[in-house]
């Protein structure tokens, strides 16, 4: 790999490492309360598997973080993690 090639690879890395922590702090920094896997409705259409009803329910500080479809590929593999 030439130099130019590893300097674009090293900046990518620290790109997307940037935008990754970004993302996780933005989830850490929300109440509870505006998850949709609190304890009520929310939990109750994740448990039964309504994982895009979950995220319609959700609050607007969580859907400004995580979009529909990642939240429900999120909500599918811990369903095959848990049920393995």
């Amino acid at each position: 790999m030439n130099s130019n090639a590893r300097k674009v690879e090293v900046v990518f890395t620290l790109v997307l490492s940037t935008l990754l922590l970004n993302s996780t702090l933005s989830l850490a920094q929300q109440k509870p309360e505006d998850l949709p896997g609190k304890r009520g409705a929310g939990s109750l259409l994740v448990d039964s598997g309504k994982y895009a009803e979950s995220w319609d329910e959700a609050s607007a500080v969580f859907k400004s973080a995580v979009t529909k479809e990642k939240w429900q590929a999120h909500c599918m593999a811990c369903a095959i993690r848990w049920a393995s």
